[in-house]
């Protein structure tokens, strides 16, 4: 019998995997340094919940050979986000500047 938790973490996999599949084919997400953090982003968040849908299917973790490139993609891709996070904002900032001026 599965969990609560079980249950959420199954159907949070699914809405990722519907929201990366929606983005990556539905929207121009390549013509913008933003767009590839997104989709980049979705697409290592998809690799994380299947880890978790292994293990709660199968109730064992994957092989390190499969956790270890995930856990590079989350790390690469949230400071990517980071990054760009920033980048917009002194970007908007500048934006804002010379529109006062």
């Amino acid at each position: 019998m599965l969990d609560p938790s079980d249950i959420v973490l199954l159907v949070a996999a699914g809405i990722v995997l519907v929201f990366w599949l929606d983005y990556g084919l539905l929207s121009p997400w390549y013509r913008s340094p933003l767009g590839w953090v997104i989709f980049l982003y979705g697409g290592a968040m998809v690799a994380l919940l299947s880890l978790v849908v292994y293990a709660i299917v199968f109730d064992q973790r994957a092989e390190e050979w499969y956790r270890l490139p995930i856990a590079l993609a989350v790390a690469g891709s949230a400071t990517a986000k980071i990054t760009i996070l920033h980048y917009e904002r002194h970007r908007g900032r500048q934006a804002h500047t010379k529109k006062d001026s």
